[in-house]
């Protein structure tokens, strides 16, 4: 029987060594053996460790282990750390998992994504009726373990990136500002991971979501301001992905760009908005300053506007651009954007 607990140290050492060198030569007998031992509810920290250690080893036929073993996992981080005494275990158990997630193969990576999203979306796992005594902590482990793997990993993800785009965003509609800034760190990490001219093919997909999270089933706005982009900076973790679209895309992705950026700030309030007003101004003066298609010029100068009426005071060291931006506009060959130019 394999139990690490009853071991010394350098004996767990010698042990996992030996473990690893198996594995290189009969995974497929192995595995069927050692991560049920291991993936025991509740897991224990010297399991979790072991794990870790020996993650690089796993090989790809782990992939059908990874779903039960994040669901353990995330039980025994969560359950831990409820209790007091416990709350040095639940660390341990997270960093450990962190570090087993970071290390596996490139055929594990959809099954972990997987799981680990539906554990944000749901706080429980896929395909399970069970409802979770904790759901939101559940969900806002499995964000802190996606960020953690983000951190780490070597891997593609861009495959998973909707997923995860649309499970960490369901944050920012969350009451509690601890699990609104949970999401908002681990959208960060995502966003920052992924070659931003990828990320940047995902704007239809974060229009929707954040559409759904603001409205109801009848289209019916829920949040004057959605809550996740009310806390500092809300909406800084996607400004990349608009930001290539509006600098680098074709004039389709510019307009798509411009308009989800106008959608986000109406969302947001002044003080969100405030600190990334200057960054966000300077290249929408920038992009309808160019031959830019009608409907960019137009998507643009809404945005533009609704800046003015939501952060004047922030927009001060952009005033003379926007009187002839807005003055430019006047004489445009297009009827909409002459009329939007009158708005100033």
């Amino acid at each position: 029987m394999f139990e690490l607990g009853d071991t010394s140290a350098e004996a767990i050492d010698r042990l996992l060594e030996g473990i690893k060198q198996v594995l290189a030569t009969c995974d497929h007998e192995v595995l069927p053996y050692l991560i049920p031992r291991l993936c025991q509810s509740p897991m224990s920290v010297h399991a979790a460790r072991s794990l870790a250690t020996l993650s690089p080893s796993l090989g790809p036929l782990f992939h059908s282990y990874v779903p039960r073993t994040v669901e353990v996992m995330l039980i025994a981080i969560v359950s831990s750390q409820s209790d007091a005494k416990g709350q040095g275990d639940a660390k341990a158990i997270q960093a450990s998992a962190i570090t087993m997630f970071g290390s596996l193969d490139q055929e594990c990576v959809r099954p972990l994504v997987e799981t680990l999203t539906q554990f944000a979306m749901t706080g429980t796992s896929p395909g399970s009726s069970n409802k979770p005594a904790n759901p939101l902590e559940m969900r806002m482990k499995a964000a802190d373990l996606i960020a953690g793997f983000c951190d780490l990993t070597q891997q593609d993800f861009t495959s998973e990136l909707g997923q995860m785009l649309t499970s960490l965003l369901a944050f920012f509609a969350e009451a509690s500002t601890k699990a609104q800034t949970i999401g908002w760190e681990a959208l960060k990490r995502v966003v920052d991971k992924v070659p931003v001219e990828i990320a940047a093919t995902q704007i239809d997909l974060i229009r929707t979501t954040i559409h759904q999270l603001s409205h109801d089933d009848f289209g019916k706005l829920k949040f004057q301001h959605l809550p996740g982009f009310c806390r500092p900076r809300g909406i800084e973790p996607l400004w990349p992905i608009f930001s290539h679209a509006l600098l680098h895309g074709a004039s389709e992705e510019r307009q798509l760009a411009a308009t989800g950026l106008n959608e986000m700030i109406e969302l947001s309030t002044e003080a969100a908005m405030g600190p990334l007003v200057v960054k966000i101004t300077g290249p929408l003066i920038r992009v309808v300053g160019e031959r830019a298609a009608p409907d960019v010029k137009a998507a643009i100068l809404r945005t533009l506007y609704l800046l003015l009426q939501k952060v004047p005071i922030h927009l001060k060291p952009f005033i003379a651009h926007l009187k002839t931006t807005f003055t430019k506009a006047l004489f445009d060959e297009n009827e909409e954007v002459r009329d939007l130019g009158l708005m100033v």
